[in-house]
């Protein structure tokens, strides 16, 4: 199937051919979205979905340019504090609430689990599916092998 610059497949328009851009291209259309909705459903974020996204390809920008992690860390406080108040999503209202058998994390805590699983794993699977459109760029050859996996011989 050939696709041309300007033709839609679903809900996506076709920019450019995938190695005649950059990687980035691939990762704000596929891999951001894709990273963030998953992320967001395992840890019971849904609702932050959309401001989750806004930071765009680094959690450390923000929609005003800079790139000192200040939005980043503003939304990180307020997660931690509705956790705090068992309004968060059940992973980080656990931790911060774990009942008579455990004990609850303090704020500093839950701060550095919520951004090791909100920062440094949404980076890791975006740049895991930057690295295989790159891949796939240069070897299109293994797009039907990728395809076989995991499925029935015929």
């Amino acid at each position: 199937m050939s696709l041309t610059p300007g033709a839609r497949l679903g809900p996506y328009e076709i920019v450019a051919p995938l190695g005649a851009g950059h990687s980035v291209e691939v990762v704000e259309a596929v891999a951001l979205p894709l990273v963030v909705r998953t992320v967001c459903r395992v840890l019971d974020l849904e609702r932050d979905a959309d401001r989750i996204a806004a930071f765009g390809l680094s959690v450390w920008g923000d929609h005003l340019g800079r790139r000192d992690g200040t939005a980043f860390h503003a939304y990180l406080d307020e997660l931690i504090d509705r956790a705090m108040e068992g309004r968060a999503g059940r992973v980080l209202d656990t931790l911060a609430n774990p009942g008579p058998a455990g004990r609850p994390l303090v704020w500093e805590e839950l701060i550095g689990i919520a951004s090791l699983l909100l920062a440094a794993g949404r980076d890791t699977v975006i740049g895991l599916v930057a690295g295989i459109g790159w891949a796939l760029t240069v070897r299109p050859d293994l797009l039907p092998v990728l395809g076989a996996v995991g499925s029935k011989p015929t």
